[in-house]
């Protein structure tokens, strides 16, 4: 493929950004050995039909855009190793139906997106992980049930927990951590954090 070729003679390269022509294409990555070294930003719209086996090589990633990628792996097992990763969007990235992130997973992390995962119904998030995660925002996963298993124990500084409208009775109906008013209130015990929870329209 000719783009690789050229991407080879970028040095140094920070952004990359790799978009399908059509709803059909494959974005076929494979033939691409190594990343860029100092590569600080990928977006990959388009679908995957292989996890591209150089991803864990990113040590200098900061940013993570994967839009219609339709993975049926969960990309999370990879990503969370990344040491320098803060932004994690997935946008019709994921056609499984759950997400888990380990302990000790995304240490860097401040803004994690989970947008139009139409069949997730999980997201598990252990102790130890996302211990600087500041923003996280949830949207059109109608599968979606346990939206809050895990976060109850996140030693983080949370400060904004965007959700899309159709989940409002799920998070306001069930949950005790989110009082009815939308009041900025503390949502973990342990660091007595202020968080805003905004309902937005999807």
């Amino acid at each position: 493929m000719g783009w690789i070729c050229a991407l080879r003679k970028m040095s140094p390269l920070w952004s990359l950004q790799i978009k399908e022509t059509s709803e059909e294409e494959v974005l076929n990555l494979q033939s691409m050995p190594s990343p860029p070294p100092l590569l600080q930003s990928l977006g990959l719209h388009g679908r995957l039909e292989k996890w591209p086996e150089w991803i864990p090589k990113l040590k200098s990633i900061a940013s993570i855009s994967l839009k219609r990628s339709n993975l049926m792996e969960d990309p999370l097992k990879v990503l969370q190793a990344l040491p320098n990763l803060m932004s994690l969007k997935l946008h019709d990235g994921y056609r499984g139906d759950q997400l888990h992130i380990e302990g000790g997973g995304f240490q860097k992390l401040n803004y994690l997106g989970l947008l139009h995962l139409e069949r997730l119904n999980r997201l598990i998030i252990d102790e130890g992980a996302l211990p600087l995660l500041e923003k996280l925002e949830i949207g059109d996963c109608p599968q979606l049930k346990e939206v809050l298993s895990g976060i109850h124990h996140m030693n983080c500084q949370l400060n904004s927990f965007l959700v899309c409208n159709q989940m409002k009775a799920l998070i306001l109906g069930k949950s005790s951590i989110f009082p009815l008013s939308l009041s900025v209130v503390g949502l973990m015990d342990k660091t007595a954090i202020g968080t805003r929870l905004v309902i937005q329209n999807c």
